[in-house]
């Protein structure tokens, strides 16, 4: 993942992206509850996605050959608790947030964000390239098998007359499309950029030099630096 990639997100607080989605987010229901999912891609692999009564999925595959089944209960039962805040780190990786948040207020500037955000995931290589460069078939396959549990979710509300999508998609007047291993691992990409302070260790780094440099003494480059924490 390119340092550049948390640019976009450095002139919005923390907060503001949390509370975008965080929100709105919430569990399917509190109280113990067992869901069984059939896995089409290994025969006789079946998912069991078991709450408990606090909500928390586990979730098994006890007859699986590999990782990827859990990794299917594990896209489904995320997008059951937060499919709405999944759409938003979609958006925040793509820059497509003001598409269906509007331009923001305040301190918000969801357009200035998508402008950034775009031209920071347009250089090479693309995200689908470092994916097939870097990530092993394993690692491939459980990528796919999240975002197809996220995808198995988003078909039974569009096909049931009972479920609905979460109350924000119907405030914001939209839903979801179907994720693609892209949206899966750029909202990882978005999440890490913005979440992890990585970049920030860096920039704690140069400045600290800047100013020893220009005092000359590392104990008062020290001082000053506190200052600015």
């Amino acid at each position: 993942m390119s340092a550049q990639h948390q640019q976009s997100w450095q002139h919005l607080s923390r907060r503001t992206l949390l509370k975008t989605g965080a929100a709105v987010t919430g569990m399917t229901g509190i109280g113990a509850v067992e869901t069984e999912l059939a896995y089409a891609q290994e025969d006789d692999a079946t998912v069991t996605i078991r709450r408990d009564d606090y909500g928390v999925p586990h979730i098994y595959a006890r007859d699986a050959d590999s990782r990827a089944p859990v990794f299917y209960g594990f896209g489904y039962a995320t997008a059951a608790d937060r499919l709405y805040q999944l759409e938003l780190y979609r958006r925040y990786y793509h820059g497509t947030v003001a598409a269906v948040l509007g331009s923001g207020d305040g301190d918000t500037d969801w357009v200035q964000f998508d402008i950034e955000a775009r031209h920071n995931t347009a250089g090479e290589p693309s995200l689908d390239e470092q994916a097939a460069e870097q990530l092993t078939a394993d690692q491939r396959a459980v990528l796919q098998a999240f975002t197809d549990g996220i995808n198995r979710y988003i078909t039974e509300v569009r096909e049931s007359e009972e479920l609905e999508f979460h109350q924000a998609f119907q405030e914001h007047g939209f839903e979801p499309e179907e994720f693609t291993t892209t949206d899966a691992a750029g909202m990882f990409v978005a999440s890490m950029a913005y979440f992890s302070g990585f970049q920030l260790e860096t920039l704690s780094a140069t400045v600290l030099d800047a100013l020893t440099q220009e005092t000359g003494s590392e104990q008062r480059a020290l001082e000053l630096f506190e200052d600015l924490q």
